[in-house]
Order: C-alpha cells, then sequence, then structure tokens
C-alpha cells in the first residue's frame, strides 16, 4: 500500500483550498442531499393546516427522531409539568413550531454535522450551530422579523464547514494524499461561505438564506439581504460568547459593529444579553 503523504502530492495541482474552490467554481464539489426527514418537517411546519396527527405520524417513521423530539420536550428547558410520552402530546404542549425546529435540528446533526476525520474541527460545529439557531430566534423577536426562518438560518449559517472537511477527506482518499489539520482549517474557514451557499441553492431554499450564510462572516459587505447576513453574524458572535466566553464579559459583543447595524441600541442589546441563561437551556435541549 502506498503511503500517505503529509502535504499535497506532486501533481495534486496545489494545496486544499485552491483544489477544492476550483472543484466548487465547476460543479464538481459533491454536496450533500436535504435528508428526507428534514423536508418532511420543513413543509408541515410551513403550512398553518398540518394537522397534530401529521406531523406525529411523520416524525413516527423515525424511531430515533421520535425519541429526541420526546427527550427535549420533557427537558428542563420545556419544563413539562407532567411527562410528555407521545408525540402528539409534544405538539400540542410545546406546540407545532418548538417540535418541528427539534426535529429540524436533530435531523440536520444525525446526517450533516459529522464527517470521517479532522474530528477537532468538525465537532464544535453543531453546538455553536444549536446555540447560534436559538439566539437567532431572539434577534428576530426583537425585531419583529420571522422567527422560524431566523432559527434555520442560524442552524444552518456553517453548514459548509461539515461539507467542506468531507470533500476534503474525499479529495485525500481520491489523490492518496493526507492534507494534515492547518490545510484542512485554512479551506474549511475559506470555503464554508461559498460551500453553505451553494448547498442552500442546491436545496431550493430562498434566496435571502443562500445569502445571508454567503456573507454571514462578512455582513457589512453583503450587497444584499444584508440584515439576514448581520443576523446570522451576530448569532454566531452570540454563540462564541455563550460558548467560549465570560458570561460576566460581554464588552466585545456592546463594541462590535454588528449590533448597531442591525438596529440594535445599548438598551435592545442588553435586553438580548440577558437571555443567555434562557437561550443556553433551549440549546441544550437540541444538543
Amino acid at each position: 500500500m502506498a503511503q500517505i503523504e503529509s502535504k499535497p502530492a506532486a501533481g495534486t495541482g496545489g494545496d486544499a483550498r485552491a483544489l477544492l474552490l476550483e472543484r466548487l467554481n465547476s460543479g464538481h464539489l459533491v454536496l450533500p442531499v436535504i435528508p428526507t426527514a428534514a423536508t418532511q418537517v420543513l413543509q408541515a411546519s410551513r403550512n398553518e393546516n398540518t394537522a397534530t396527527s401529521k406531523i406525529a405520524e411523520s416524525l413516527s417513521s423515525d424511531p430515533a427522531l421520535a425519541a429526541h423530539v420526546l427527550r427535549a420536550a420533557n427537558s428542563a428547558a420545556y419544563a413539562a409539568s407532567e411527562p410528555i410520552v407521545s408525540l402528539s402530546q409534544a405538539v400540542i404542549r410545546i406546540g407545532l413550531t418548538t417540535v418541528s425546529q427539534i426535529a429540524l435540528a436533530a435531523c440536520m446533526k444525525a446526517k450533516l454535522f459529522q464527517a470521517g476525520g479532522y474530528v477537532d474541527l468538525v465537532s464544535p460545529v453543531w453546538p455553536r450551530s444549536a446555540m447560534a439557531a436559538i439566539w437567532a430566534r431572539e434577534i428576530a423577536r426583537v425585531k419583529d422579523r420571522d422567527v422560524e426562518g431566523a432559527f434555520l438560518l442560524g442552524l444552518l449559517h456553517d453548514i459548509g464547514r461539515p461539507v467542506v472537511i468531507q470533500a476534503l477527506l474525499d479529495l485525500e482518499k481520491r489523490n492518496n494524499v493526507r492534507y494534515g489539520e492547518a490545510q484542512a482549517r485554512v479551506a474549511m474557514d475559506y470555503l464554508h461561505p461559498m460551500v453553505g451557499a451553494a448547498l442552500m441553492r442546491q436545496w431550493k431554499m430562498q434566496d435571502w438564506m443562500a445569502d445571508a450564510i454567503a456573507w454571514h462572516e462578512d455582513p457589512m459587505s453583503a450587497p444584499q439581504h444584508r440584515e439576514e447576513a448581520l443576523t446570522a453574524s451576530l448569532a454566531q458572535r452570540l454563540a462564541y460568547w455563550t460558548l467560549e466566553g465570560d458570561a460576566n464579559d460581554a464588552s466585545q459583543l456592546r463594541e462590535d459593529e454588528v449590533p448597531p447595524a442591525l438596529g440594535f441600541d445599548s438598551e435592545d442589546l442588553e435586553k438580548l444579553l440577558e437571555q443567555r441563561d434562557r437561550v443556553c437551556s433551549k440549546a441544550e435541549a437540541l444538543v
């Protein structure tokens, strides 16, 4: 068996980032399909006439998904006074929207937020995305915007990261090369907004979702759907602060250019920051 190298082999055409960018631009980068269960949940949640029995039936077809929803519905985050023992009961007790969001998060986590290597790069993405989803929902509430759309945006804003890593692993296998974590990180950091946006277009998500994901790392430069890009960016910043920062020190957020660009004055921002514990509880139910 040929020995796997720790750097790009001769003839592979350059570094990992360049190779993956070339494949993305040429349409040869393999993008995952949206999970069937996620499609069903999205369709059901967007239909105001969806019956409780319909969403319960849809979730029941996947025992692991159903178990996850029931576990989350019975968590401290939703403070059930009595145990919730059925999906129909969960929909009635905590609402169709909440059940749909929990189910959607579980679908995405199981199918998309994993890769076959570079675990140290991929493993933090899901907890951060779950946290960003709850923060994005809170931002939308303050701004009186689409709460469900904001949740989905926060959940998927970094979906490009595991997709890039999986594409890199496929490239390594094809070329008998080991690029190493440094190159993998550079490729992931640089390409994930573009790959995430391409994925949204392939899934036929709305244009604003693709544009917001494309520009969430540089929202001030977004040529269109800037408010949505700012929402994703602020949700990401809040997620980092919640997971890795000091709860008693939000000075960086207070000095950041994104909140005022989104229309948050100091009072609005303080009210948002006060939601930290509640957001943590809700996000933990998703993880």
